[in-house]
């Protein structure tokens, strides 16, 4: 009786502080780093000074990248250093070099998340802010003599483990060459969608969500130009399963692994894009629903709060009822509950709707890299 007085009265102690708006806490999408500078100036501290505006400028875009579509990009005017120093919560430095005119560094830029949320609302721009989970990139290329998809002959393979990093919310695994993974799934039964196979290859490489890419190189007859013909399926990504089907055109002189690396990031450029789309914050949509945690112990429960806190896309965050293993929360939120889903499930928490409630509990999983 006296040990579950004592939780009781050190649950309420340490949820009296939990009625936050989720914009309290800054998150790892405001975090950007290896921003590179390198400024030439008629002195060493006149060339930092330069660099370091640079970079900030710099970090700024690559972060309007990664939460804003493209679309809405139009509507962002580059803003004055004065106001973007107000975003910035910290800049790190590393690498550093200079000579008496030039000044080198990389930058690592933490923004303040409230700011910028605070800026884009202002500008009328939609953004996201929830990471994907890691998704495994399957690249079968398909030709005269036989798809492949482990070998160390597929150039396809290789235009996509060669792309530039990506700094985008959807990051993106690529298996190395091994022949032997041909045991746990082959190309024919990535392209015959074998759900058993594509999860027991998923698994071996931690990820959840596989994208099937799958490119077949040929020539139009008429104008010579190189035609890749693309198929992309998507198999549990975090964005409704489907299959699309393009193609894409280039100059017959275009050496054909530039041409594969172009499609390549293509496909992973589009795949960002309807992420962002499909986990904007919705402001002019707001929700309430009541919620029971689900959870074993103290730290369980704290390791949950924490997770919450870390969504955006929660207004506001009320207890009502406290118990030894269960809290009863009221949320508010912003966009659908299918989109408050989906962001939950990429902490690995399970938003679900019974007969009677709503209930969140902690699933074994991986998180977002």
């Amino acid at each position: 009786m006296c040990r579950g007085l004592f939780f009781v009265i050190s649950m309420t102690l340490l949820l009296a502080c939990f009625n936050v708006a989720a914009w309290s806490t800054a998150s790892d999408p405001y975090a950007i780093n290896g921003v590179s500078v390198d400024k030439t100036a008629k002195s060493a501290a006149a060339a930092r000074r330069l660099a370091l505006a640079e970079g900030r400028r710099l970090a700024f875009l690559r972060l309007i990248g990664r939460i804003v579509p493209k679309n809405q990009h139009y509507k962002i005017k580059k803003p004055k250093i004065e106001s973007l120093e107000k975003m910035i919560l910290g800049v790190q430095i590393e690498s550093e070099k200079n000579s008496q005119i030039r000044y080198i560094a990389n930058l690592n830029i933490e923004f303040l998340a409230p700011e910028v949320r605070r800026y884009l609302r202002g500008v009328g721009v939609g953004f996201a802010e929830t990471f994907s989970k890691p998704i495994l990139v399957l690249p079968i290329l398909r030709g005269e003599n036989g798809d492949v998809l482990w070998a160390y002959s597929n150039e396809w393979r290789a235009a996509w483990k060669q792309l530039p990093r990506s700094y985008s919310l959807t990051p993106f695994k690529i298996p190395d060459a091994d022949p032997l993974m041909s045991k746990l799934i082959n190309a024919d039964q990535a392209l015959n969608g074998e759900q058993n196979r594509i999860s027991a290859i998923a698994s071996h490489y931690k990820t959840k969500g596989v994208l099937l890419a799958v490119a077949a190189l040929k020539k139009d007859r008429l104008s010579g130009e190189k035609i890749v013909e693309l198929v992309v399926s998507r198999f549990g990504t975090g964005i409704s399963d489907n299959t699309e089907v393009q193609s894409l055109r280039a100059p017959t002189s275009t050496p054909m692994f530039a041409f594969f690396t172009s499609a390549a990031k293509r496909i992973r450029d589009d795949f960002s894009e309807s992420w962002k789309i499909n986990n904007q914050i919705r402001f002019s949509d707001r929700g309430t629903i009541d919620v029971v945690v689900k959870f074993d112990s103290l730290p369980e429960w704290i390791n949950i709060r924490t997770k919450l806190e870390a969504i955006a896309a929660l207004e506001q965050i009320d207890i009502t009822q406290i118990s030894l293993k269960r809290v009863l929360l009221r949320l508010s939120y912003f966009g659908s509950p299918d989109q408050l889903m989906v962001s939950l499930s990429q902490k690995n928490l399970e938003l679900k709707q019974n007969t009677d409630n709503w209930t969140i509990t902690s699933v074994i999983g991986l998180e977002a890299e």
